[in-house]
């Protein structure tokens, strides 16, 4: 199993990050980020927790969270009302595996078994101090951003042209760099675990400003546990 480098992350986590952030995945043409973003802090936190390193099913959340549109876009917010008013079980990608197809058509059995969101908060124009904190001690965290202007990033650290009040893109909020630094020479910074794929930015990843509501990163902000 491919992981990220830490050796640029100063603190993702308050912990044994060993195992902790799968592999970038790339979400072709399909508007499904919030299915990767939440799938993905969803294995995070399986981790963090001590259950298990499986990889759980995007295509799953896709097709069957009748309050969203599958690959034509969605809503983490619904996502998540579904997934915990239905205790919708996430199966194995091994068991539903990923195929981006534009028409939904929900696979999941009956009787199926696995992980499952025990609560979450849909957090509105959260502190990023606050922010900061549950990354720490808590886990990766589903953001939404601006990225209208991100096809044209292919590394550093966002300061500009990226706006606050327009979340089209959800990403997973994985780290941060600097957080209480008094060095001229680093720029305090998230780091944001994308679905573009491996050639996109750096590695996969999106580097943006802090304490400045830089892409929004704090507008929307999604913490859950699972079991």
């Amino acid at each position: 199993m491919k992981m990220m480098s830490m050796n640029d992350v100063s603190r993702i986590l308050r912990r044994n990050t060993k195992g902790v952030v799968n592999e970038i995945l790339n979400q072709k043409r399909c508007r499904g980020c919030w299915a990767f973003s939440i799938v993905g802090v969803i294995e995070s936190m399986s981790v963090i927790q001590k259950i298990d390193h499986e990889h759980r099913s995007i295509q799953e959340l896709l097709d069957c969270s009748q309050y969203n549109k599958g690959c034509d876009g969605g809503s983490v917010s619904k996502a998540m009302d579904y997934t915990c008013i239905h205790h919708m079980p996430f199966v194995s990608d091994q068991e539903y595996p990923l195929t981006l197809a534009v028409k939904r058509i929900c696979k999941l059995p009956t009787n199926a078994t696995g992980r499952r969101v025990q609560e979450y908060a849909y957090q509105c124009n959260l502190d990023e101090n606050k922010m900061v904190k549950q990354v720490a001690f808590h886990g990766p965290l589903v953001v939404a951003v601006d990225a209208t202007n991100w096809l044209n990033y292919i590394g550093g650290v966002i300061t500009r042209a990226c706006w606050p009040g327009i979340g089209n893109h959800i990403v997973q909020l994985i780290g941060y760099v600097g957080y209480g630094t008094h060095n001229d020479s680093v720029i305090p910074h998230y780091i944001l675990k994308n679905s573009y794929g491996e050639d996109f930015g750096e590695n996969g990843y999106v580097k943006i400003a802090m304490h400045k509501n830089t892409c929004g990163i704090r507008d929307e902000v999604t913490i859950l546990s699972v079991y």
